[in-house]
C-alpha cells in the first residue's frame, strides 16, 4: 500500500549547497519547505527510513550512520528520508565532533520490508548520547507536522536496488513475555494467546505466494539478565520453538531459526536507569525479550 507523509514547512529552498561532511569527503545539500514522503517510487527491494530530531534533543548536529555508513546530520527540528535496502538494518547516531570519528556500530537494527515507512526518531540515552528510537506513523506524523525547521536532504551513498540482495517480503516480532512466562521456552508452556498470534501471522504467511518466497527466518533475542551462554541458549530454544509453532499453523515453507541471546537489545540502558530495582528492570526489558519473523523474497 502506498504511503505517504506530508509535511508543510517554512517555503524556503536553498539549492546547490555543498559542505564537508564529518569523513571530510564533499556532500551536497538541499533544504525543502515542503516534501512528501512517498514509496511509490522505491523499487521492491527498497524501504524508506524516515528520521527527525525534535528541538527538545539539544546539542550538536546529529550523524545518521545506516550499517556504519554516514548518512546525513540533522539539526534541531529537522528530518530527513533515506531509502534503504528491504533487510535488516543497523541505524547508529552520534553527536558531530572533531575530536574523534562518531559511532558508527553500536545503535539499533531493524528489519524493514518492501516499500515500508519506518519512522525512527532521536532521543538521548541516560548519559546524553543521541540515540535511535523507532515510533508509531501516527505519532511521527503528528511529531514530524510540528517540527519549525526543514526537511534535510544529503545527497550522498544514495541506495539503489542493485545494491541490495533478497528483500524482506513481510516481517513481525512476537514478544516473549506474549508467549511464555519467565524463562519458558517451550510449545507445551506457550501461552494460548501466544499460539493464536503465532496461528494468525501464519495465516498472513500463507496469503503470500510460495513461488515468490525465497526462505523465513527466525531471530530470538534476550534481555541481558542472565549469562552470555544462558540467554544464546534461551534465545536459539524460543527461536526453535516459534518456527515449530508456525510449522504446525501451516506453514510448509523452509525456516531458519537462531538465537542471538542479548547482542541485538532494543533497550540497552535498562540496567543504568534501574540499578537497583529488579521489578522496573524487568519491565524496561521487555521489548528486548521477543522473536523476530522474516519473510525474503527472490
Amino acid at each position: 500500500m502506498k504511503k505517504v507523509l506530508s509535511v508543510a514547512a517554512v517555503a524556503l529552498l536553498v539549492a546547490g549547497c555543498s559542505v564537508r561532511s564529518p569523513e571530510g569527503s564533499l556532500e551536497h545539500w538541499k533544504n525543502y519547505g515542503s516534501e512528501s514522503f512517498s514509496t511509490s517510487e522505491l523499487s521492491d527491494k527498497q524501504a524508506l527510513a524516515v528520521f527527525y530530531r525534535q528541538a527538545e534533543v539539544n546539542g550538536p548536529a546529529v550523524n545518521v550512520y545506516v550499517n556504519s555508513d554516514y548518512h546525513g546530520s540533522l539539526l534541531n527540528d529537522s528530518y530527513k528520508a533515506i531509502p534503504v535496502c528491504a533487510a535488516n538494518q543497523l541505524f547508529s547516531a552520534s553527536y558531530t565532533t572533531n575530536q574523534k570519528f562518531g559511532n558508527r556500530t553500536q545503535g539499533v537494527s531493524y528489519t524493514l520490508p518492501s516499500k515500508e515507512v519506518a519512522f525512527i526518531k532521536v532521543a538521548l540515552d541516560s548519559k546524553g548520547q543521541p540515540t535511535f528510537t523507532r515510533v508509531s506513523e501516527e505519532v511521527a506524523k503528528e511529531e514530524i507536522a510540528n517540527l519549525k525547521g526543514k526537511a534535510t536532504q544529503t545527497l550522498s551513498r544514495v541506495v539503489t536496488d542493485k545494491d541490495c540482495n533478497n528483500p524482506v517480503l513481510f516481517a513481525g516480532q512476537f514478544s516473549a513475555g506474549a508467549l511464555w512466562g519467565i524463562d519458558r521456552h517451550s510449545y507445551k508452556d506457550m501461552l494460548p494467546k501466544g499460539k493464536q498470534e503465532i496461528a494468525e501471522f501464519a495465516d498472513k504467511i500463507k496469503q503470500i505466494d510460495p513461488a515468490k518466497i525465497d526462505r523465513i527466518e527466525l531471530s530470538g533475542h534476550t534481555d541481558p539478565e542472565a549469562s552470555d551462554a544462558y540467554n544464546n541458549a534461551l534465545s536459539q530454544k524460543r527461536a526453535n520453538t516459534v518456527k515449530q509453532a508456525l510449522q504446525k499453523a501451516g506453514v510448509t515453507l523452509p525456516i531458519k531459526a537462531v538465537g542471538y541471546g542479548e547482542t541485538n537489545l532494543l533497550v540497552a540502558n535498562c540496567r543504568e536507569l534501574h540499578p537497583t530495582n529488579k521489578k522496573a528492570r524487568t519491565e524496561c526489558d521487555l521489548p528486548n525479550r521477543r522473536v523476530e519473523v522474516a519473510v525474503y523474497g527472490k
